[in-house]
Protein backbone atom coordinates (compact mmCIF):
# COMPACT_ATOMS: atom_id res chain seq x y z
CA UNK A 1 0.00 0.00 0.00
CA UNK A 2 1.28 3.60 -0.98
CA UNK A 3 -0.17 6.66 -0.07
CA UNK A 4 -0.01 8.99 -3.34
CA UNK A 5 2.16 12.42 -3.21
CA UNK A 6 -0.35 14.41 -2.98
CA UNK A 7 -1.78 12.34 -0.14
CA UNK A 8 1.16 12.64 1.97
CA UNK A 9 1.08 16.38 2.34
CA UNK A 10 -2.28 16.40 3.41
CA UNK A 11 -2.58 13.37 6.20
CA UNK A 12 -5.41 13.51 8.64
CA UNK A 13 -3.75 13.27 11.95
CA UNK A 14 -5.24 13.79 15.33
CA UNK A 15 -2.53 16.34 16.75
CA UNK A 16 -2.44 19.62 17.96
CA UNK A 17 0.46 22.32 17.20
CA UNK A 18 1.58 24.70 20.09
CA UNK A 19 -1.31 26.59 21.26
CA UNK A 20 -3.83 25.02 19.37
CA UNK A 21 -6.79 22.74 20.23
CA UNK A 22 -6.99 19.27 19.25
CA UNK A 23 -8.85 17.31 17.20
CA UNK A 24 -8.97 15.93 13.73
CA UNK A 25 -7.03 18.11 11.81
CA UNK A 26 -6.09 17.83 8.11
CA UNK A 27 -2.13 18.58 8.05
CA UNK A 28 -1.04 21.29 5.14
CA UNK A 29 2.59 22.16 5.19
CA UNK A 30 1.18 25.51 3.25
CA UNK A 31 -0.90 26.26 6.56
CA UNK A 32 1.26 24.73 9.28
CA UNK A 33 4.91 24.86 8.16
CA UNK A 34 7.01 21.75 6.83
CA UNK A 35 9.24 20.43 9.16
CA UNK A 36 13.23 20.60 8.28
CA UNK A 37 15.88 18.05 8.84
CA UNK A 38 17.45 21.08 11.05
CA UNK A 39 14.44 20.99 13.62
CA UNK A 40 15.32 17.23 14.75
CA UNK A 41 17.84 16.78 17.36
CA UNK A 42 17.99 12.91 17.74
CA UNK A 43 20.30 10.52 16.03
CA UNK A 44 20.89 7.50 15.47
CA UNK A 45 23.80 4.84 16.90
CA UNK A 46 24.39 4.59 12.83
CA UNK A 47 24.47 8.36 12.63
CA UNK A 48 21.20 8.83 11.20
CA UNK A 49 18.35 11.56 12.05
CA UNK A 50 15.37 9.82 14.41
CA UNK A 51 12.17 11.51 15.41
CA UNK A 52 11.16 9.97 18.99
CA UNK A 53 7.18 10.30 19.70
CA UNK A 54 6.07 9.08 23.48
CA UNK A 55 2.38 7.44 23.74
CA UNK A 56 0.34 6.20 25.59
CA UNK A 57 -2.74 4.50 26.05
CA UNK A 58 -6.39 4.64 28.93
CA UNK A 59 -9.45 2.97 29.46
CA UNK A 60 -11.83 4.05 31.88
CA UNK A 61 -12.92 0.74 32.49
CA UNK A 62 -11.12 -2.45 31.27
CA UNK A 63 -12.69 -3.55 29.11
CA UNK A 64 -15.94 -1.70 28.46
CA UNK A 65 -15.09 2.05 29.20
CA UNK A 66 -13.94 5.51 27.09
CA UNK A 67 -10.65 4.49 24.94
CA UNK A 68 -8.54 7.13 25.17
CA UNK A 69 -4.94 7.77 23.36
CA UNK A 70 -2.28 10.72 23.15
CA UNK A 71 1.14 11.02 21.71
CA UNK A 72 3.87 13.47 22.28
CA UNK A 73 6.63 14.46 19.96
CA UNK A 74 9.71 16.70 22.10
CA UNK A 75 11.33 17.26 18.98
CA UNK A 76 7.89 19.74 18.01
CA UNK A 77 6.59 20.21 20.25
CA UNK A 78 3.46 18.51 19.40
CA UNK A 79 0.58 16.61 20.80
CA UNK A 80 -2.06 14.70 20.07
CA UNK A 81 -4.97 13.32 22.10
CA UNK A 82 -8.35 11.45 21.37
CA UNK A 83 -11.49 9.21 22.65
CA UNK A 84 -11.44 5.96 19.79
CA UNK A 85 -14.76 4.50 20.52
CA UNK A 86 -16.58 3.31 24.29
CA UNK A 87 -17.80 0.08 25.10
CA UNK A 88 -17.89 -3.45 24.24
CA UNK A 89 -14.73 -6.00 24.83
CA UNK A 90 -12.77 -4.84 22.70
CA UNK A 91 -12.27 -1.61 24.68
CA UNK A 92 -9.53 -2.94 26.16
CA UNK A 93 -5.90 -1.42 27.76
CA UNK A 94 -3.84 -2.88 25.12
CA UNK A 95 -6.26 -1.24 21.96
CA UNK A 96 -5.82 2.25 23.39
CA UNK A 97 -1.93 1.67 23.25
CA UNK A 98 -2.76 0.12 19.28
CA UNK A 99 -4.69 3.31 18.67
CA UNK A 100 -2.03 5.17 20.39
CA UNK A 101 0.80 3.71 18.03
CA UNK A 102 -1.75 4.53 15.14
CA UNK A 103 -2.00 7.99 15.73
CA UNK A 104 1.01 8.86 16.14
CA UNK A 105 2.32 7.29 12.50
CA UNK A 106 -0.44 9.01 10.88
CA UNK A 107 1.16 12.29 12.48
CA UNK A 108 4.91 11.20 11.23
CA UNK A 109 3.58 10.22 7.83
CA UNK A 110 2.09 13.43 7.33
CA UNK A 111 5.27 15.59 9.02
CA UNK A 112 8.58 13.42 8.62
CA UNK A 113 8.05 11.33 4.88
CA UNK A 114 11.39 12.45 3.33
CA UNK A 115 13.65 13.65 6.74
CA UNK A 116 14.44 11.15 9.20
CA UNK A 117 15.59 8.19 9.10
CA UNK A 118 14.59 6.24 12.13
CA UNK A 119 10.72 6.75 13.75
CA UNK A 120 11.49 5.19 17.37
CA UNK A 121 7.99 4.71 19.22
CA UNK A 122 8.49 4.93 23.06
CA UNK A 123 6.14 3.19 25.16
CA UNK A 124 5.46 1.89 28.42
CA UNK A 125 3.62 -1.13 27.48
CA UNK A 126 6.14 -3.79 27.58
CA UNK A 127 3.36 -5.77 25.77
CA UNK A 128 2.43 -3.61 22.75
CA UNK A 129 6.63 -3.14 22.27
CA UNK A 130 7.20 -6.55 21.74
CA UNK A 131 3.91 -6.55 19.26
CA UNK A 132 5.73 -3.91 17.69
CA UNK A 133 8.73 -5.25 17.42
CA UNK A 134 7.31 -8.61 15.87
CA UNK A 135 8.53 -10.35 19.44
CA UNK A 136 5.23 -11.31 20.41
CA UNK A 137 2.60 -12.09 18.96
CA UNK A 138 -1.06 -10.40 18.44
CA UNK A 139 -3.33 -12.68 19.68
CA UNK A 140 -7.24 -11.28 20.04
CA UNK A 141 -8.99 -11.05 17.57
CA UNK A 142 -10.29 -7.49 18.58
CA UNK A 143 -6.95 -6.28 18.34
CA UNK A 144 -5.82 -7.64 14.62
CA UNK A 145 -7.73 -5.11 12.94
CA UNK A 146 -5.94 -2.20 14.71
CA UNK A 147 -2.66 -4.03 14.50
CA UNK A 148 -3.18 -4.38 10.78
CA UNK A 149 -3.53 -0.70 10.14
CA UNK A 150 -0.51 0.12 12.19
CA UNK A 151 1.60 -2.58 10.22
CA UNK A 152 -0.07 -0.63 7.27
CA UNK A 153 1.25 2.78 8.04
CA UNK A 154 4.80 1.16 9.09
CA UNK A 155 5.13 -0.52 6.13
CA UNK A 156 4.26 2.83 4.09
CA UNK A 157 7.16 4.26 5.86
CA UNK A 158 9.85 1.45 5.38
CA UNK A 159 8.89 1.95 1.54
CA UNK A 160 10.23 5.67 2.39
CA UNK A 161 13.45 4.32 3.45
CA UNK A 162 12.13 5.06 7.16
CA UNK A 163 12.93 2.68 9.87
CA UNK A 164 10.28 1.74 12.94
CA UNK A 165 11.43 1.19 16.03
CA UNK A 166 9.76 0.66 19.55
CA UNK A 167 11.06 1.44 22.95
CA UNK A 168 9.81 0.45 26.46
CA UNK A 169 9.92 2.97 29.31
CA UNK A 170 9.49 3.19 32.24
CA UNK A 171 5.88 4.56 33.32
CA UNK A 172 7.36 7.57 35.25
CA UNK A 173 9.13 8.60 31.58
CA UNK A 174 5.85 8.79 29.87
CA UNK A 175 3.97 11.12 32.68
CA UNK A 176 3.12 13.54 29.03
CA UNK A 177 1.81 11.31 27.23
CA UNK A 178 -0.14 9.44 29.78
CA UNK A 179 -1.99 12.80 31.02
CA UNK A 180 -2.87 13.31 27.21
CA UNK A 181 -4.07 10.06 26.75
CA UNK A 182 -6.76 10.95 29.87
CA UNK A 183 -7.10 14.27 28.86
CA UNK A 184 -9.78 13.72 26.04
CA UNK A 185 -11.85 11.59 28.78
CA UNK A 186 -11.61 13.15 31.36
CA UNK A 187 -13.38 16.54 29.66
CA UNK A 188 -16.47 13.96 27.90
CA UNK A 189 -16.60 12.59 30.99
CA UNK A 190 -16.85 16.00 32.72
CA UNK A 191 -19.07 17.73 29.92
CA UNK A 192 -21.70 14.08 29.51
CA UNK A 193 -21.61 14.52 26.12
CA UNK A 194 -23.15 11.48 24.60
CA UNK A 195 -20.98 8.78 22.65
CA UNK A 196 -21.55 6.20 20.34
CA UNK A 197 -22.11 3.14 22.44
CA UNK A 198 -21.23 0.03 21.37
CA UNK A 199 -22.93 -3.37 22.26
CA UNK A 200 -21.44 -5.52 25.07
CA UNK A 201 -21.42 -8.63 22.91
CA UNK A 202 -19.98 -6.66 20.45
CA UNK A 203 -17.01 -8.47 18.88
Amino acid sequence: MRVSDSARHQCVSIWKAKNQSAGIAVYSPEVHGTIRRSDISNETEEGGLQVIIFIDGSVTGNPGGLVGFGWYCPDTEEEGNGVAYQGGSSATNNASEWMAAAAALIYVLGQYYDIVDTVTIRSDSELLVNQLNGKWRVRHSNLKPMAAIVNLLIEELESRNMKVVAEWIPREENKVADVLSRKTVKSLLKERRAMTMRETNDE
